[in-house]
């Protein structure tokens, strides 16, 4: 989804591909650039390359934990509370 110029990034956070796929699905059926990450070391490279808007986080990752991504907004970002 563009907005002022850009796309909107979702950072997807899941280690089965099953469901990864199904997250990107939706999150690009509904307008939105997917950044798909299958583990922890992916996802924080992601974070780092592209920056992205919002993140679904799979919170049970092996090996690594997903609040290790949630912790890396960085100022003036907000963070959303942690679901399980």
């Amino acid at each position: 989804m563009e907005r002022g110029g850009w796309t909107r990034q979702v950072l997807i956070v899941e280690d089965e591909p099953f469901v990864r796929g199904l997250v990107v699905r939706v999150i690009e059926e509904a307008g939105f650039e997917a950044l798909p990450a299958g583990s922890v070391p992916e996802a924080l490279a992601l974070v780092e390359d592209h920056d992205p808007d919002a993140a679904i986080l799979d919170i049970e990752l092996g090996p690594g934990h997903g609040t290790a991504v949630a912790g890396l907004a960085g100022p003036g970002q907000h963070r959303a509370d942690v679901r399980q």
